[in-house]
């Protein structure tokens, strides 16, 4: 059984409700997974989208609990980065965070789904 592949889509939006265009988003597994079944391996190499004028992005992930993968536990960090953002003030005003991708969700989640609760 391969990887359960999800496609993740999302926007993301500048303080004032703005569209960031061009943010870039990168997400990175904690830890490499393995497919027990079929050796196949999800590195944990970063994985980078740039959004659109609407500040929306897409891109497909593996899922973190596929029932042949291993370790078990894994999630995905999140960095946002919004260069317009922060030439204008200074900071980048979005804190990177962590989620778990359920195969569940297959096959596409919006970002906004995973992050609700206390990472939020």
């Amino acid at each position: 059984m391969a990887f359960t592949q999800i496609s993740v889509t999302g926007t993301v939006k500048n303080a004032d409700s703005s569209p960031s265009v061009g943010a870039t988003v990168q997400f990175t597994l904690t830890s490499g997974l393995i497919s027990t079944d079929n050796g196949q391996l999800a590195s944990p190499t970063p994985i980078r989208t740039i959004t659109d004028s609407s500040g929306n992005f897409s891109v497909t992930l593996v899922a973190t609990d596929d029932t042949t993968t291993t370790p078990k536990g894994q999630v995905y960090r999140c960095d946002i980065h919004s260069s317009s953002y922060a030439s204008i003030h200074g900071v980048n005003p979005f804190p990177p965070f962590f989620f778990p991708l359920p195969k569940a969700d297959a096959p596409t989640v919006n970002l906004t789904s995973l992050i609700t609760g206390p990472t939020a």
